[in-house]
């Protein structure tokens, strides 16, 4: 059925804007990418076994960067793909990783940097030199990490800083000077809850930094003075 998808389950959702208004739908789904045109209804899949470039069918993370490649995230490591061509590229991980090492997240920083998340790993990629750097697992655990941290979101301030949510916290890291810092160890940090569990991160154009949690509600932070706000559930209310 050329206007059904390859799975119901979809990890991500992307728009991509074309001229005269016209757009579109990049799903990542668990068998696969769905590529959907919303004025015909017509959907695109690309899998594995047809196009073997695409590192794998679990498309976990996608991004849209700004010469208009679509980056994927995938089970089976990362590709990218050219709307235009309509064709994919694999890339091999770098020696430090399994040659099989799932991608959790991808991100374009304004220098055009694509950073990935491995698990415990950050690294980025740099389309111009066609190179991998893996960041030290060190600058974490200088930071208090006693255990490796699962990196589950990554977004960049007006600042140029990177913000990096993981299940035991919340870093930024200069890529410039190639330092790391906790946000826990700063005094405006008292609002936190204890051992944020990041699940994903957002910049508002005011500079404000949104951390969505796995259990602990919404975190914000004015990014400007430092300003540090917490939104979740009353003690009176169901969980659930």
């Amino acid at each position: 059925n050329p206007n059904s998808l390859s799975s119901n389950y979809v990890n991500k959702v992307l728009i991509r804007p074309g001229q005269h208004n016209e757009y579109q739908v990049f799903a990542g789904t668990g068998n696969g990418l769905n590529i959907i045109d919303p004025k015909t209804g017509i959907i695109d899949r690309y899998r594995t076994g047809d196009n073997p470039s695409l590192a794998g069918n679990d498309i976990i993370d996608i991004v849209l960067d700004h010469s208009g490649i679509i980056w994927l995230a995938t089970d089976g490591g990362l590709s990218s793909f050219n709307p235009e061509s309509r064709s994919f590229r694999k890339y091999p991980v770098p020696n430090q990783l399994p040659e099989y090492s799932p991608i959790f997240t991808v991100f374009e920083d304004s220098d055009g940097r694509i950073w990935l998340s491995s698990g415990d790993e950050l690294m980025y990629y740099q389309p111009i030199e066609d190179t991998f750097t893996v960041i030290p697992d060190s600058l974490f655990q200088s930071n208090g990490a006693n255990n490796p941290v699962a990196i589950t979101a990554i977004t960049e301030d007006n600042f140029g800083r990177l913000w990096i949510g993981t299940e035991f916290g919340l870093y930024y890291y200069n890529a410039n000077q190639g330092t790391m810092d906790v946000m826990s160890e700063h005094p405006e940090s008292i609002n936190i809850p204890t051992l944020l569990k990041v699940s994903n991160l957002l910049v508002d154009r005011f500079n404000m930094l949104w951390a969505g949690t796995f259990s602990n509600g919404c975190t914000t932070i004015d990014l400007n003075p430092r300003i540090v706000d917490h939104y979740g559930i009353s003690s009176d209310q169901s969980t659930e």
